[in-house]
């Protein structure tokens, strides 16, 4: 979880990170030379900076052997070039929060695998949806015209609620499958449930594989080929679908792939 990552860096690694974090001009410097080395005239076009500026920031890179010059071309050292994907994941992951403060702000994340954190950068272009007085269902429409539309579909339920899962199992037919993951509170309330039998029915038909989650699940994650959506609790503890980031890009499902895998792990098939 976000709260047990092990953020522990030996001194030379701390030393450098908190060298280049105390300067745009050096962070600046390694995250253009990630991509390519660059002559002076480059650098002064990327950066906006003077020639004077931009060597002072080169000297000071080089004395931390994190860049050299070969030529006229100023490119990274490999200890630079791996200080430079650091930091260009680093500048990713901080962006998301940036990209939909709302969602992030208004939501409990404490709680989420570290695997969020490692990854979130693969989430950034994911979409804000949250009801307003004039549209109430609006996430909660979205989610489900999303879900119609795949037909495979992997689904992380920290709640019961027949309405979610009375729209997940229309979509579970001749060519949809579910791969569907719960919490024994979940799972307590789905077998005195009306759903119980139906979804017996469509596991013996292998249209759908329930898992049980050891521990309490706090995400409501929902992906597949095409999409991915999530919800979370707000700060009082409360579900909340109102809510929703969906995202279509081939990161954010892969985002949702890890995220699903880490609790998929954490798991067991339910034989019914």
């Amino acid at each position: 979880m976000i709260g047990d990552i092990n953020f522990e860096l030996d001194s030379e690694n701390f030393r450098i990170m908190r060298f280049l974090l105390s300067s745009f001009m050096r962070t600046d410097l390694l995250l253009t030379l990630v991509n390519s080395s660059s002559r002076l005239c480059s650098l002064r076009s990327n950066l906006g900076k003077s020639s004077a500026t931009i060597l002072h920031g080169v000297s000071e890179l080089e004395a931390f052997n994190l860049i050299s010059k070969d030529s006229k071309y100023y490119c990274l050292s490999s200890k630079g070039f791996i200080y430079g994907l650091a930091l260009d994941k680093l500048c990713k992951n901080l962006y998301i929060f940036q990209s939909n403060p709302e969602f992030w702000q208004n939501h409990f994340i404490d709680g989420l695998p570290s695997e969020f954190v490692e990854n979130a950068y693969l989430i950034k272009d994911s979409v804000y949806i949250c009801s307003d007085k004039l549209d109430m269902e609006k996430p909660i429409r979205d989610y489900f015209k999303n879900i119609k539309n795949s037909k495979s579909i992997k689904i992380i339920l920290p709640i019961f609620s027949e309405l979610y899962l009375e729209m997940i199992l229309k979509t579970v037919g001749s060519d949809h499958d579910l791969e569907l993951i719960v919490d024994e509170e979940v799972f307590t309330s789905i077998k005195k449930s009306r759903y119980y039998r139906r979804i017996i029915r469509l596991s013996k038909g292998g249209k759908i594989i329930l898992r049980k989650y050891i521990g309490d699940l706090n995400l409501f994650l929902t992906f597949s080929d095409e999409f991915m959506s999530l919800n979370l609790f707000d700060k009082d503890g409360f579900f909340d679908d109102s809510e929703t980031i969906f995202n279509n890009t081939p990161d954010g499902v892969k985002w949702a792939e890890i995220m699903f895998d880490y609790f998929l792990d954490n798991s067991n098939v339910v034989v019914l």
